[in-house]
């Protein structure tokens, strides 16, 4: 009998909803056996958002791990929480009020809690849109990667991102 595939969910960022990231992970995790890679493809539109469109797909397929990007890093605190997934957050937004991108949105209060989980922080200190030190201050107690070059956009994200992740799955989510 075959085990069950452990299944990794990539969230895009605000205007992430066409970036590669997702098929970047897929292919570097290709050499790990079981493993399967979706990319949830959320269009942040100014609004009400109450992530209808994750909820479904995590329901309908089930989840293990959470990668999640900026605005995308910051709704998935709930549904990690909601489906008992580990979740990995690459610059996540901490304020929606403070964020330019996220004023005209509406997010669900469900997104404003703080949840108990087993969470992952990726930060580059040259973030453009989101200060490393307001991020660190935040999550300095949790796990929490550091690198120096990258921004927001994690331009790094195949040199120094996924190799972590890589190396959080093997270490420290599959048991």
């Amino acid at each position: 009998m075959k085990p069950k595939p452990f299944k990794v969910a990539y969230i895009n960022g605000y205007l992430g909803l066409h970036s590669n990231k997702a098929q970047k992970l897929k292919n570097a995790l290709q050499d790990m056996p079981n493993i399967e890679v979706y990319h949830i493809p959320v269009d942040f539109k100014d609004g009400y958002f109450d992530g209808q469109i994750i909820d479904e797909y995590l329901s309908q397929h089930g989840i293990d791990l959470i990668v999640g990007s900026s605005m995308g890093a910051f709704v998935s605190k709930y549904f990690a929480h909601a489906y008992n997934a580990t979740l990995i957050s690459l610059n996540p937004m901490i304020d929606p009020k403070a964020s330019k991108n996220a004023q005209n949105i509406l997010f669900d209060d469900k997104f404003m809690g703080s949840y108990e989980l087993r969470h992952y922080i990726m930060l580059n200190k040259d973030d453009e849109l989101i200060p490393y030190q307001d991020s660190y201050a935040l999550f300095k107690d949790g796990a929490v990667r550091s690198f120096e070059k990258g921004g927001h956009r994690m331009s790094n994200f195949e040199t120094d991102i996924i190799p972590v992740i890589k190396e959080i799955i093997k270490e420290d989510v599959i048991v």
